[in-house]
């Protein structure tokens, strides 16, 4: 997996071969106890010369040093100089199951979102408490 060498925007820097890199660590998707499946996530630092505290980016994954063999592509933007994202060494066939730290956040919102929408289940000792353990101000 390498960034591509060029992009509408101009030429890329030099490029950075994930692979060569990472070598074994570089692994598929891993399937953890709970049914938590995982990507390697890399993070990087967008460091400018500028005092801007946010970025915009584009992130390329490619399978190799060229334009045309982008697979998935990243529009980022974030405060601060860190950002991450999942990777594969299967990068065409997990292409869609590739996420940014910013969109794995908004899914990860939603989820607890929707989880917390519905009726709490506490223990009948517990019901004068809020969820934190402390009493609550009817109390």
């Amino acid at each position: 997996m390498t960034a591509p060498s060029g992009s509408a925007a101009g030429p890329s820097p030099t490029g950075f071969d994930l692979g060569k890199y990472a070598g074994p660590k570089l692994h598929g998707q891993l399937h953890w106890a709970g049914g938590v499946a995982e990507f390697p996530n890399i993070t990087a630092d967008f460091v400018t010369g500028t005092d801007s505290r946010t970025r915009k980016v584009v992130i390329e994954l490619a399978t190799a040093r060229d334009q045309r063999a982008v697979v998935k592509r990243f529009d980022e933007s974030f405060t601060g100089s860190l950002t991450s994202f999942l990777v594969s060494p299967r990068l065409a066939a997990d292409k869609d199951s590739l996420e940014t730290a910013s969109q794995m956040t908004r899914r990860r919102l939603t989820w607890a979102r929707e989880a917390s929408g519905a009726p709490a289940c506490l223990p009948a000792s517990s019901s004068s408490r809020h969820r934190s353990g402390t009493p609550s101000a009817q109390s």
